[in-house]
């Protein structure tokens, strides 16, 4: 199990940690002039970064080896 840490969402948004081998997929999201990245997860959930979805996806493939 590998956590990875990205910033929160927006102006207030706080840090947010996934475990990399729970995401299933991400995509680019934005919101009234915020740029983030909305990550999807094997329970069905998902959570809102503030990070830009190919730094989301760097992060993705360091920790796992896959794309």
């Amino acid at each position: 199990m590998t956590p990875l840490s990205f910033k929160g969402y927006g102006v207030r948004g706080s840090p947010v940690t996934v475990i990399a081998e729970r995401i299933t997929h991400w995509k680019k999201y934005e919101s009234n002039g915020n740029y983030g990245t909305e990550i999807h997860l094997d329970s069905g959930n998902s959570v809102l970064v503030g990070e830009w979805y190919l730094d989301v996806e760097k992060a993705f493939i360091a920790a796992t080896g896959e794309k």
